[in-house]
């Protein structure tokens, strides 16, 4: 042992002496296992709380990268697909993308066209063909007949009118607009411009020589002669009577106008026995 160390111990040994009681050693021995078992526990719950956090961020980091693949490929997809277009994923948070909307409506459109298409063109039945026609008539006269109950001035005014005259008085042509608000449902605009002037004489002038079309005319001989996809023409025989001794075949042409069945034209044929 060297001078230092001598010297250190004879300071030490002049430290008062403590001797402590055998119960206050158990004590401290109690409380400093418990203070272990404390500790053990403590490690143990913490240990588990970092291996379930790991286990969490394992999942949410595995489920990211799917996600993350799943949708750079639809992107890398939709950039191949449509090369020099805009992907989805740059757009304005906000701003519609007018391109690709228009993109699936045009889509839309000529799907649509296409199933259309694909539909075969059916010849409708003779009775249906007879009965647009008789349809049509009806609601002919029924037209007719409002406006004849509304303007029963047109009577006095128009009932020694006829066909051939020069000139027709000014009211005249409203009656001719009128007509043709009237029947544009059911007549073509081509057989608005060629008959309704002669309907309105007919309808308010006082004479035998004309006569109006009716269900009744369809009655004898009906046939259909052709029919296409937007028109079809059909013909019947309007036999003589003592009132009208010669017998006539109507040829009745109808087109399909702005999606409905109309009248086009009715020519007469004279028939002779």
């Amino acid at each position: 042992m060297n001078r230092k160390d001598r010297a250190l111990l004879n300071k030490l040994r002049t430290f008062p002496k403590q001797k402590m009681d055998r119960n206050k050693q158990e004590e401290i021995h109690e409380n400093l296992l418990k203070m272990e078992s404390s500790v053990e526990v403590n490690q143990q719950r913490k240990g588990r709380s970092q291996f379930i956090a790991g286990v969490v961020t394992v999942v949410a980091l595995s489920l990211f990268s799917i996600l993350g693949i799943s949708y750079l490929q639809k992107d890398s997809n939709n950039t191949m697909n449509n090369p020099g277009e805009t992907p989805p994923s740059v757009i304005e948070d906000g701003k519609e993308n007018k391109d690709i909307n228009d993109e699936i409506n045009n889509d839309f459109v000529d799907n649509e066209e296409n199933s259309v298409q694909d539909i075969a063109w059916e010849p409708m039945a003779e009775e249906k063909i007879k009965f647009i026609i008789n349809s049509t008539l009806s609601n002919f006269l029924l037209e007719v007949e409002k406006i004849q109950t509304n303007h029963p001035e047109w009577f006095e005014k128009f009932r020694l009118l006829h066909e051939g005259h020069r000139e027709y008085p000014e009211e005249f042509y409203e009656a001719v607009d009128l007509f043709k608000s009237h029947l544009e449902p059911i007549f073509t605009k081509k057989a608005l411009e060629n008959y309704v002037e002669g309907l309105v004489l007919i309808s308010f002038c006082e004479c035998d020589a004309y006569s109006m079309w009716s269900e009744s005319d369809t009655e004898k001989e009906f046939q259909v002669i052709k029919q296409t996809e937007k028109s079809f023409i059909a013909t019947s025989k309007i036999e003589a009577t003592e009132m009208n001794p010669i017998s006539w075949k109507y040829e009745w042409q109808f087109k399909r106008e702005e999606g409905s069945w109309k009248l086009d034209a009715v020519i007469p044929e004279e028939i002779s026995d």
